[in-house]
This record gives C-alpha cells, structure tokens and sequence, in this order.
C-alpha cells in the first residue's frame, strides 16, 4: 500500500487540484441532466465531489466501519488520506460521528495494528 500511496502523492502533486483527472472522463458516476443555473449549461460534478459523497455515505451506512476500511478506500479511489481527513472532520463537526483518532496510514495494514472503530451519533 505505500507503493501505491507514494503513487498518488505523485499525481496529486503534480496536479493538485484534480490529481490527474478530477472531472470526469470515463462518464462514471455521473447524474445526467445536472445544470448550472447561471449558464444553463450540464455541470458536471468533480470527481473529488464524488469521493467525499460517496465516503460520506459509506461511513453512514456502516460499510466503512474502521480506519483501515476508511484508508484501504481512499488510496482504492484515486484519492489521498488527507482527501478522507477532510471529510471525516467535517462529519465530526457536523456532529455525525463522534470525534475519534483515525490513522489514515499504512500502518492500519498491518497484521496486529489496533484498529479505530467510527462511532455514528
């Protein structure tokens, strides 16, 4: 998994506000018909938009319980551990899930590292 996170750093540094391909080029996961008000035109959402939706929902319906769950998701989507840091401080602050201590690291892949469990409120 460090391999494939000093991977990402790469791209995202490179290319910091879309990681290489922030809008959507594969037409994935795209709501059709979404328009911008002021210019009438299809807006389509930037696929960081789409990760932190997406997480977001993942953590709620419980199917990202852990941070391992939480870290092996974000590096598996094209995204960094700070990308899921913002999302998960931000449910935090909004009072979805209690405030805990992720470790968003390769560590969490380790065979005896102790796993945090993400509480929902």
């Amino acid at each position: 998994m460090l391999g494939f996170e000093k991977f990402l750093k790469t791209c995202w540094n490179a290319d910091p506000e879309r990681g290489e391909a922030n809008f959507d080029i594969d037409d994935d996961k795209i709501q059709k018909g979404q328009y911008n008000i002021f210019t009438n035109d299809i807006q389509k959402p930037k696929k960081v938009d789409l990760f932190e939706r997406e997480l977001r929902e993942k953590i709620m319906t419980k199917i990202l319980v852990t941070d391992k769950d939480i870290y092996l998701f974000t590096l598996s989507n094209g995204f960094l551990p700070y990308h899921a840091r913002k999302v998960v401080s931000s449910m935090i602050r909004d009072d979805k899930i209690q405030k805990c201590n992720l470790n968003l690291t390769t560590e969490v892949c380790k065979t005896k590292f102790p796993l945090t469990q993400v509480k929902l409120k």
